[in-house]
């Protein structure tokens, strides 16, 4: 399971025991076969659920994965974000792309992250503390129709710009401009969902100085205007 949302309070139970913590963007969890479990979290978010069958890779070996909680790859989260694009962005996603990052996935799995593995430890941490970053997530979500800066969001982690720029990217996989510039497509994406709102009235509260700049930015991320991802959601609700 891949978060894609800010910060999600979740608790998880597996075989008796409980995990409860906030689960931040980019961060995953890992869950050996035929473990049942229980899951709740405090708000609806944005995931990928990415199941493996043991005999993906096809070799006569089966591909047993270790059991993890709330860890960070940043190779993995690559292949995760591109596979979420592929399956929510394209109406037909293209079969053999998402074959081919979920081989990706198994063999990094199989490599790190598996009872075959001899490198199957929790990757090392290194960059914004928990606390630090869960602040400047909910931050930024609270305050996108803002111009936010970086020397805002620094203070916020209490750390210098050039300390905060490279730890943020390490921590969350994206400088933050980038994270700040996705999460505004995302709230721009629910509230041309909803049809409440002419393109001028999003663009502005969701931080975009012009609707030109809002169109630009939305197209480039979702490869679509945001009247075709309006009008496309539409259909879809018929």
């Amino acid at each position: 399971m891949f978060n894609i949302s800010p910060v999600q309070g979740l608790r998880q139970t597996r075989e008796g025991r409980s995990f409860v913590s906030d689960m931040l963007h980019g961060e995953m969890t890992l869950m050996p076969r035929g473990v049942p479990s229980q899951w709740s979290w405090n708000s609806v978010c944005d995931r990928l659920d990415v199941i493996v069958s043991p005999d993906v890779l096809g070799d006569g070996s089966e591909l047993d994965v270790v059991d993890r909680y709330a860890f960070r790859d940043s190779e993995i989260e690559a292949i995760c974000r591109g596979l979420f694009r592929e399956v929510s962005f394209n109406r037909a996603p293209e079969r053999l792309r998402v074959e081919s990052m979920l081989m990706k996935l198994a063999v990094l799995l199989q490599r790190h992250h598996s009872t075959a593995s001899q490198a199957a430890r929790i990757p090392p941490s290194s960059g914004l503390t928990r606390n630090q970053a869960r602040r400047v997530l909910e931050y930024i979500e609270a305050n996108l129709s803002s111009q936010l800066t970086l020397t805002e969001l620094a203070g916020i982690a209490e750390l210098s710009l050039h300390h905060f720029a490279r730890m943020f990217k390490k921590t969350i996989g994206v400088p933050a401009h980038r994270y700040v510039l996705e999460r505004r497509v995302e709230r721009a994406k629910t509230m041309l969902r909803a049809a409440r709102a002419s393109l001028v009235d999003i663009s502005l509260s969701v931080g975009f100085y012009s609707q030109s700049h809002f169109t630009s930015a939305f197209g480039h991320m979702v490869g679509a205007t945001p009247t075709e991802f309006q009008r496309s959601s539409r259909n879809r609700r018929r």
